[in-house]
């Protein structure tokens, strides 16, 4: 609209109900009242400790995604996705990050669901709204550490599978009706391991099904990606999305990282998620060129 001054050929859907509405009476799982947490100042840690939080853009090129995604698959099994593989190296990063200062950590995964509500190809493409469920994991850090980057993709594929039906949809509509209340008082609700309370958790969501197009008539952007508040919780959180360049390279937003974990995300050459610089966004040539 912005480079044509044209209108939509398709209206945005914006109704929900177009998608799941609570059952009458609601029902759930037990279980799922234990995945949230009230977000509230006893639940938050302390401002100081949210301000040593950092904030980091990484790079990794299609040609590494590829080297992950051919380890991350073992020798006639099924091909693991890009996504899938990024997370279990992340996983391993993240344990060694914690090292021996506690014996396990967590994974979160916020997942996109509209194929799980509509399977039909681009029934949902329109959809103007939020279809997202999410799953955590908690595993050894030693175990994580000694495991080849297979098995740890399939405890992360595992995870994530078992949140992607239907089922679980209909679950978080009945829950939200039951737990609205909160709303209407100021309260607001997180998923519990987003707190960061007990193991070191990350989460990290990919929005690498969205086709993302930034050109808002000046031309075609170096990045594009969704920008988030830190907050005063005490995980960390990456998200994944793809490089309008369309090459198959994505950037990857660390929006609450440890310093520690910056550490280790960024030790060595050899290191995969590479900090956006000038350079690599085409802004400024390399080091000695001659261009």
């Amino acid at each position: 609209m912005a480079r044509t001054g044209g209108g939509l050929s398709r209206g945005p859907l914006l109704d929900r109900s177009s998608l799941l509405v609570p059952r009458s009476p609601p029902r759930y799982s037990s279980s799922l009242d234990a995945e949230f947490d009230r977000f509230t100042p006893e639940t938050m840690i302390n401002p100081l400790l949210a301000a040593a939080m950092e904030r980091r853009v990484y790079r990794i090129d299609a040609a590494d995604l590829g080297g992950l995604q051919k380890a991350a698959s073992p020798g006639g099994g099924r091909r693991t996705s890009r996504f899938v593989a990024l997370c279990a190296h992340i996983w391993k990063l993240l344990a060694r990050a914690v090292g021996d200062s506690e014996p396990n950590c967590r994974m979160a995964w916020i997942l996109e669901g509209r194929r799980c509500i509509e399977p039909s190809e681009g029934a949902l493409d329109m959809y103007m709204g939020n279809v997202v469920t999410y799953t955590s994991r908690e595993a050894s850090v030693a175990e994580l550490l000694r495991a080849p980057l297979h098995e740890v993709v399939a405890a992360a594929g595992a995870a994530m599978a078992s949140v992607m039906s239907r089922d679980r949809f209909q679950e978080l509509v009945d829950w939200v009706e039951v737990n609205k209340t909160a709303y209407k008082d100021g309260g607001k609700w997180t998923e519990a391991v987003n707190l960061g309370l007990g193991s070191p958790a990350l989460v990290i969501s990919g929005m690498l099904p969205f086709a993302i197009d930034g050109d808002l008539g000046f031309g075609k952007p170096r990045m594009v990606s969704p920008w988030l508040r830190h907050g005063r919780l005490g995980s960390a959180s990456m998200m994944a999305v793809p490089c309008p360049s369309g090459d198959g390279s994505w950037f990857v937003g660390g929006t609450r990282l440890w310093p520690r974990l910056v550490e280790v995300i960024e030790a060595g050459p050899e290191s995969l998620l590479k900090p956006l610089t000038a350079v690599s966004l085409g802004f400024e040539a390399p080091h000695g060129s001659r261009l």
